[in-house]
């Protein structure tokens, strides 16, 4: 389990690894334990998406204090409006706020236009979609990440920033987001208003000390769980189980695996449109073309044969 997303829930509950002696894997104890209420059968373990460990750190700084976004600019589960109206609250709240907007989307036109129109184009910035390799150098200049997601699993762009000491400002959401980010000990949690979590951002710029202990923390949390070696360990480990004869009920049935799969799930129809017919894919002119030759021999055989 990846995310609390619809999708993802439609096909844990279909294809239930631990009914064929499988093992079921969350990147967050909170969808671990969403899991286990759900589908009591099972037993997930929680492996979170390991990150590379950087050696630089991120320092304080309010000349200018830079906020960064990374992420897609969707507004399905990443709400960018929201995200650009917080940050153009901030510039208005604090002269020294300058932002950093990293990833591409289908709503990023909207998100520029949003800035133009409030006059904000030197202090926001689009970065669109940056190779990784020029990533960190962007968030070592960063104080703060903003995030104001409807929902998540365990945020990489989030432990990204975090094992850099970027200090967050996260929506606080039922997700993994709290086992990383305690209030005012290694970020501030705000609510969905662009206002408040605004006002959370010029607070960080003004108070050297509340950053500096929230950077730090945050730096030694991900240090101490969420590196990429001591995931891969702990997947090693699942895989070790897995290779143990498991002893799965056999013989497996498939024969309504194709109304269990997730196509059947209406949650996954209601965030996607269906894809079109075989007959709305049929262009008028081609069809005819395609079958004026057939048409013709038939008319000319019948007009013989009379």
């Amino acid at each position: 389990m990846h995310s609390d997303d619809p999708d993802d829930w439609c096909v844990a509950e279909a294809l239930t690894p631990e009914t064929h002696g499988g093992s079921s894997v969350c990147v967050s104890q909170f969808l671990a334990q969403q899991l286990r209420q759900r589908l009591p059968t099972t037993n997930p373990q929680v492996i979170p998406c390991g990150i590379t460990l950087p050696t630089a750190q991120a320092s304080f700084s309010n000349h200018p204090f830079r906020v960064v976004y990374s992420g897609r600019m969707v507004e399905r589960q990443k709400c960018i409006q929201q995200v650009v109206h917080t940050l153009i609250h901030a510039c208005h709240a604090s002269s020294q706020i300058e932002t950093q907007l990293i990833g591409d989307g289908p709503a990023r036109t909207a998100c520029e236009q949003l800035v133009h129109q409030a006059g904000l184009k030197g202090r926001i910035h689009f970065h669109g979609r940056i190779p990784p390799e020029q990533v960190q150098p962007l968030l070592q200049r960063s104080q703060a990440i903003l995030l104001m997601s409807d929902f998540e699993g365990l945020p990489v762009a989030l432990l990204e920033a975090m094992a850099v000491g970027v200090v967050p400002v996260v929506r606080a959401i039922e997700s993994g987001i709290p086992e990383l980010v305690q209030q005012e000990h290694t970020g501030l949690l705000v609510g969905n208003d662009p206002a408040e979590a605004a006002a959370a951002l010029a607070r960080l710029s003004r108070d050297p000390d509340l950053w500096q202990r929230c950077s730090t923390q945050s730096r030694a949390l991900v240090e101490g769980g969420y590196g990429a070696d001591q995931c891969f360990e702990r997947w090693l480990g699942v895989m070790e189980q897995q290779r143990r004869p498991a002893r799965p009920p056999f013989p497996i049935c498939t024969s309504d695996l194709r109304r269990l799969l997730p196509l059947a799930d209406l949650r996954f129809h209601s965030q996607y449109p269906p894809p079109p017919s075989v007959w709305s894919r049929l262009h008028p002119r081609r069809t005819l073309e395609r079958l004026w030759p057939v048409a013709s021999r038939l008319i000319i055989r019948r007009t013989l044969d009379i």
